[in-house]
């Protein structure tokens, strides 16, 4: 259990150190209605800040409609990505979800990033966002790893800007 009041900000919710499975209860007021919320999480005592992915914008490869990134896995800890991923824009001082214009729809391989490895993703969101306009955009890419027989994911983030 989890007892900490939030108001609608940009902070961070500091979780307990135990891991283990948690049921989160969000308090609402919307349009002067009172909502609650309910959810299960689990929180893992390695958690994502103790694991070390960089992804970067390659030199010269953004356009409004696509760009290429380098992730590079500098953790002790094996990592699996796909090719989903998602494109949020930075407005009036929040992360907001990019709807796609179409349908987005992705083959499901997992690819391995072995520790201290290095790899270049090309992704084109032309079919799915269509392009850009001007803006503060990042890529979300979710990865996983293997601890005690089960999977665990994480997302990182690459920002980037269309000028």
């Amino acid at each position: 259990f989890i007892d900490y009041k939030v108001d609608f900000t940009n902070d961070y919710i500091v979780t307990p150190s135990i891991s283990g499975p948690y049921i989160f209860k969000i308090n609402a007021t919307y349009e002067d209605k009172k909502i609650e919320y309910y959810f299960m999480g689990k929180i893992n005592e390695i958690g994502e800040s103790n694991i070390d992915v960089i992804m970067q914008l390659k030199d010269n490869s953004l356009s409004n409609t696509g760009l290429t990134m380098i992730i590079s896995n500098q953790s002790n800890i094996d990592l699996l990505y796909g090719n989903p991923y998602t494109i949020e824009e930075y407005k009036d001082g929040y992360w907001r979800t990019v709807n796609p214009i179409n349908d987005m729809s992705f083959t499901l391989p997992a690819y391995g990033l072995e520790k201290n490895e290095s790899k270049e993703i090309k992704i084109s969101w032309k079919n799915g966002y269509g392009k850009l306009d001007k803006g503060k955009y990042r890529i979300v890419k979710d990865f996983d790893y293997k601890e005690d027989g089960k999977y665990i994911s994480f997302d990182k983030y690459l920002e980037f800007e269309i000028k």
